[in-house]
């Protein structure tokens, strides 16, 4: 989306999706991303031990290292007599870091087929699973204001910029009255400074774990505008990316729970709490398939230069997985 207020077609990579037994009794779909938030010409592009037993690098714990027990955890459990029990469906995504505009799709059809759904985005520093996660949604405020000559025309010029100033500053107002999280960037209003600006646009992320947020938000935000709007300013409003809030229902405590046992049986600490981010697993609740989130690495520094793992959480973590499809497999745990 240009800011301008035009939506462009970027290309994305192609989805992996691979599929073995769909006519299994039990049907689980284990999801992932390839893609991280770092490009290509960023310097960060190296693994290192920056102490023993933990390991700095791109996309390491979010979600290099999940896609490594995932795949662990698969290869030993199809070894075992048990697995012709359970069918699955390993998808891995090129843009789960933009919102997953192209691979959300996927996730919804194969909803459609499956009873379980295990994400392996990383769990938190101290190793807790997330058992909860905001929704999020994005907007992005376009203002088209009147270019005029600073000196000679300036108040025959409608600025652009000052108009999205205002909407900022009522933004920031409704986040402190609500206390909710609003986050306004991607700030732009370019042009010669003895111009007056006919162009200005921000983008806004707004997350909650209330779906009524959300609607309030919108009409809250279309309020804004409609007051910011007078003669020679136009506001256009475009709803971008959105996932629901990801609830701590009784399927997800089940879940959470047997994964506990299995902690347990193998001595390995187990805890959950919420989070403010949002996955493709907010997507595969959405449509009713309970899934457990964050089943992948212990790391932390996610986005940032300093991303780490803990090279010791990719085997707990594939034994763990491992154990607790066996477990399914054999009717212990029930789906």
């Amino acid at each position: 989306f240009t800011p301008d207020g035009r939506f462009v077609d970027r290309p994305l990579g192609d989805a992996l999706q691979i599929r073995k037994r769909p006519q299994a009794p039990i049907q689980i779909v284990f999801g992932g991303h390839y893609d991280t938030v770092f490009p290509p010409d960023s310097p960060f592009q190296s693994m290192k031990e920056i102490k023993p037993g933990v390991w700095s690098g791109p996309g390491a714990a979010d979600m290099k290292g999940g896609l490594a027990i995932l795949l662990t955890a698969l290869e030993a459990f199809e070894q075992s007599p048990l697995s012709d029990k359970i069918g699955w469906e390993v998808l891995l995504t090129p843009d789960e870091e933009l919102g997953s505009p192209g691979s959300a799709s996927l996730y919804r059809a194969a909803a459609k087929r499956k009873r379980l759904g295990i994400i392996f985005e990383p769990s938190f520093p101290d190793g807790a699973l997330v058992n909860e996660r905001n929704g999020s949604a994005h907007y992005c405020v376009t203002i088209k204001g009147r270019a005029a000559h600073s000196g000679r025309d300036f108040d025959q010029g409608r600025s652009a910029v000052f108009a999205l100033a205002r909407v900022i500053c009522q933004l920031e107002k409704l986040k402190i009255e609500r206390q909710w999280i609003i986050n306004v960037a991607d700030i732009e209003g370019k042009g010669p400074v003895n111009i007056v600006p006919p162009l200005a646009s921000c983008r806004i992320n707004i997350r909650g774990s209330d779906l009524q947020m959300f609607a309030d938000f919108s009409s809250l935000l279309k309020k804004i505008a409609h007051e910011n709007e007078e003669e020679g300013i136009q506001i256009e409003l475009f709803e971008d990316i959105s996932r629901p809030p990801k609830l701590f229902d009784k399927r997800t405590q089940h879940l959470l729970e047997a994964w506990g046992e299995c902690a347990k049986e193998l001595n390995l600490p187990f805890h959950y709490r919420p989070s403010g981010g949002v996955t493709d697993g907010n997507t595969l609740a959405e449509e009713g398939v309970p899934t457990l989130d964050s089943a992948g690495a212990i790391g932390g520094g996610l986005h940032t230069h300093d991303e780490y793992i803990v090279q010791k959480s990719l085997v707990d973590r594939a034994k763990l997985t491992a154990l607790l499809l066996l477990r399914i497999a054999s009717e212990e745990i029930e789906i």
